[in-house]
């Protein structure tokens, strides 16, 4: 799935990923939503906890909803 709003960020969503965010708690499936709204209207922050840039990859993101084991 791929969320996107005009002059916005285009925020790229694995269809595996999508079904595993269902079988999370409610409050990590709200503060995934938060952060998907949050990417498409303002682009990535690298002053969020547990986000940073790929190495080696140009634009390309990665973060952890939740601090420690990956959710």
């Amino acid at each position: 799935m791929i969320y996107n709003h005009a002059m916005t960020w285009s925020v790229k969503i694995k269809p595996k990923l999508e079904s595993r965010i269902k079988k999370l708690p409610k409050d990590i499936q709200t503060r995934y939503e938060l952060l998907v709204q949050d990417l498409i209207f303002s682009g990535p922050h690298v002053i969020w906890p547990n986000f940073g840039k790929i190495k080696g990859k140009s634009n390309l993101y990665h973060c952890h909803i939740k601090k420690g084991s990956p959710t």
